[in-house]
């Protein structure tokens, strides 16, 4: 190869370097942005609380609700597309949510899905003589359409905006630490084999009370009902408010457990509980 050659490639090679000034001037951005990130983190974990989180796998996990108050915060858009329905076996299905979260200039994409397997879902009714009757579920064609569409809906919410503000993959430390929020404060939920969710209750901080406010239900029982249907597989707020809803046959659903009585809160445990036993949790 002639020297001529090999100062060509030389030159080709050669990279040209970064002016000093330049590298400041991107460090100093970037620093920024940093920074940026971390405010809105802490903004936006400061407006939950402890119901607003449970654990799965030992990691906090934001519900909808906590995620549309952080929406309104920050002004986060968003443009949904007709939810699409697949037939699955046994005459099921499953609604999927498609949508497009904006903040500022940024924008993303989220799915949110529902199936109407969950147990949450499901239908029963009692057959047989008064002193011996039994609890019979429905087929999949009398589950509530309308209630799937809600939860794959409210799923797409959380993702959509959590993924938008980079709030996914937080620790306890930046739960505690922003939001007052510990890990015991939370439900816990795990997965045993084949994915069915067991969860356990939040320890107790101080003696409870004998009832809520106003006579309403007490913690203990608002703890109880909130255990058993992340069990039944109910992660998010307004699925928890329709079933208990269903449950007592309200006409709206309740916006907590502490404004049912005593007396409703009893009843829903004991509902919740016969219907946990049927899907072989209890």
């Amino acid at each position: 190869m002639s020297d001529k050659e090999l100062a060509t490639i030389e030159q080709v090679e050669t990279i040209a370097p970064i002016a000093d000034t330049a590298l400041v001037a991107i460090a100093e951005q970037l620093e920024q942005r940093v920074e940026a990130m971390n405010k809105i983190k802490r903004m936006a974990l400061r407006l939950t609380n402890r119901h607003d989180w449970v654990d799965e796998g030992g990691k906090p996990y934001l519900q909808a609700s906590g995620a549309e108050k952080v929406a309104r915060l920050f002004g986060i858009s968003w443009r949904i597309s007709e939810p699409i329905i697949e037939n699955l076996e046994g005459g099921h299905w499953l609604v999927t949510y498609t949508g497009e979260f904006s903040l500022g200039g940024a924008t993303i994409d989220a799915v949110g899905t529902r199936s109407s397997k969950d147990g949450f879902f499901r239908q029963y009714r009692w057959e047989g003589p008064e002193d011996n009757r039994r609890k019979v579920e429905l087929p999949a064609s009398e589950i509530d359409r309308g209630n799937v569409k809600k939860s794959a809906y409210t799923n797409l919410l959380a993702n959509g905006i959590t993924r938008l503000l980079g709030i996914r993959n937080l620790t306890y430390e930046d739960l505690q630490e922003c939001a007052g929020v510990r890990k015991e404060d939370i439900t816990s939920v795990t997965f045993k084999k084949g994915g069915s969710p067991v969860a356990k209750p939040v320890t107790a901080q101080k003696p409870q009370a004998e009832a809520g406010e106003s006579g309403g239900a007490t913690e203990a029982q608002g703890r109880a009902i909130y255990a058993i249907l992340i069990k039944l597989g109910v992660k998010d707020e307004l699925a928890r408010a329709q079933k208990v809803q269903g449950i007592l046959g309200l006409k709206d659903a309740p916006t907590s457990i502490g404004k049912l009585t005593i007396q409703q809160a009893s009843a829903a445990i004991q509902a919740l509980q016969a219907e946990l036993g049927e899907g072989g949790e209890g």
